[in-house]
């Protein structure tokens, strides 16, 4: 179960809160009846306290693990979702997608982002239009499929084509590098579309 370390570590933390504070109102109650001296009182509660420092420090561990295991979980989940949701319809636009799944953009291309890097998806974001597409993008030398730029990629990551900016997403290859490089400009009339595509790698 999800978070189940969470709960359990909330329930040892009052536990021992429960224990502990009975544990201090016996002593309380024994001083003043006569039965312990102040001295043993206060050693009394200081043995609760040091008893009770560890458990609850593990407690504290247990609610902060459960806490990451939620964030995991969320986050796979967030990664199921976003993949289902464009390899179905092929390109979708990152805002409409932040929508559907509740998070920021921003959020969104983060999830983007591990997806690549855990080696689940390929494709491509152009950032004029902002929509992500899920297509292949293979290794070698190829066209930019935003601007028409010839470029180089090697390795596996998130790229940038050097002429239009469009971000590309390759989950296949070499972890070790990571690198596009380009090869040739977009044609004229390619670049004409693109002002700040003009200039060469």
């Amino acid at each position: 179960m999800v978070g189940a370390s969470r709960l359990v570590g909330r329930l040892v933390i009052l536990a021992v809160l429960i224990v502990g504070l009975g544990a201090i109102a016996w002593l309380v109650v024994a001083w003043s009846a006569g039965d312990l001296t102040g001295t043993a009182a206060v050693l009394g509660a200081v043995l609760v306290a040091v008893a009770a420092v560890p458990v609850v420090a593990g407690g504290v561990y247990m609610v902060s693990l459960g806490r990451a295991e939620e964030a995991a979980h969320d986050e796979a989940k967030a990664t199921r979702e976003l993949l289902n949701i464009v390899n179905t319809q092929g390109k979708v636009r990152l805002a409409e997608m932040a929508a559907e799944m509740g998070l920021p953009v921003a959020a969104v291309r983060e999830v983007v982002r591990e997806a690549v890097g855990l080696g689940l998806f390929s494709g491509y974001y152009n950032a004029n239009e902002g929509v992500l597409y899920a297509r292949e993008a293979a290794e070698g030398v190829q066209p930019c499929p935003n601007c028409g730029g010839t470029i180089e990629i090697a390795g596996r990551g998130v790229f940038q084509c050097p002429y239009c900016g469009t971000e590309l997403f390759h989950s296949q290859g070499d972890d070790a590098a990571h690198e596009i490089r380009g090869v040739a400009p977009p044609s004229d009339d390619a670049a004409a579309d693109w002002p700040g595509a003009a200039g060469g790698a």
